[in-house]
């Protein structure tokens, strides 16, 4: 997945390739369309804030090491048909530490996604219609491009795709508000649990 900032717009831009195995982890690569273009909000991702007192909205195992996000707004959020992408990010250290974590909550079928219950998730195969969970953290590279600076994972990037849990829906509105909580068992034998929302 790349970022690039659109000079007329104060948002970066996710441009998603169609290439389902592309080299480059992406948190996006099971939406079905082709290409999808979010608008992110700049401050959030840009800087790498202090974390305080504030309590993880994502927290587990990931790569064998104890994982958390901060931000309780999804910094992008991608709509296809009836599948909704929330996407949770921070940007940690500086300099050649500098490292890019996601988490990607991606809600097939949200339409009839029912509330109240527990909703069993798939591994984000093409063919799998069930809600799926995605981690992915790699170095930061920047490459500056005619509309701006292209932000993506380094070829070190590790990624982990959910394999067994559920996510509960608390809120499925025809006003594409969606709230809910997960908790998965990765492929990389690591869990995550939190919560989410559309943040519309």
């Amino acid at each position: 997945m790349h970022f690039h900032r659109n000079p007329l717009s104060p948002c970066l831009i996710a441009t998603v390739p169609p290439l389902r195995d592309s080299p480059i982890a992406t948190i996006l690569r099971h939406m079905k369309t082709h290409t999808t273009r979010i608008c992110l909000a700049m401050v959030a991702v840009l800087v790498s804030g202090s974390t305080g007192c504030a309590l993880p909205v994502i927290e587990g195992i990931f790569d064998r090491r104890d994982f958390a996000i901060f931000d309780d707004t999804p910094e992008a959020r991608g709509q296809s048909d009836d599948e909704v992408l929330l996407v949770f990010l921070e940007l940690e250290g500086d300099g050649a530490t500098e490292r890019l974590r996601t988490v990607s909550v991606d809600l097939r079928g949200v339409s009839t996604l029912p509330v109240g219950e527990a909703i069993d998730v798939g591994d984000g195969s093409f063919s799998d219609e069930r809600p799926n969970v995605e981690v992915v953290e790699g170095s930061v590279v920047r490459e500056q491009v005619a509309n701006g600076t292209l932000i993506s994972t380094g070829d070190d990037a590790k990624r982990a795709m959910s394999v067994e849990g559920t996510v509960t829906l608390e809120q499925n509105d025809d006003d594409g508000n969606v709230v809910g909580t997960f908790r998965v068992d990765l492929d990389d034998g690591g869990y995550l649990e939190g919560r989410f929302a559309s943040g519309t």
